[in-house]
């Protein structure tokens, strides 16, 4: 499963000078992307 593979720090930093509110992304995380990749229907 590739979402094991993401460096959320890296990604959080290449998406910074694009973010309005950089505060919106600190929950960013492994977790998190597991949470809401869950609720996908495919």
């Amino acid at each position: 499963m590739a979402i094991v593979i993401i460096d959320y720090s890296q990604a959080k930093e290449d998406v910074l000078p694009f973010v309005r509110n950089p505060d919106s992304i600190e929950i960013w995380s492994k977790e998190f992307f597991k949470s809401i990749t869950q609720k996908l229907i495919i």
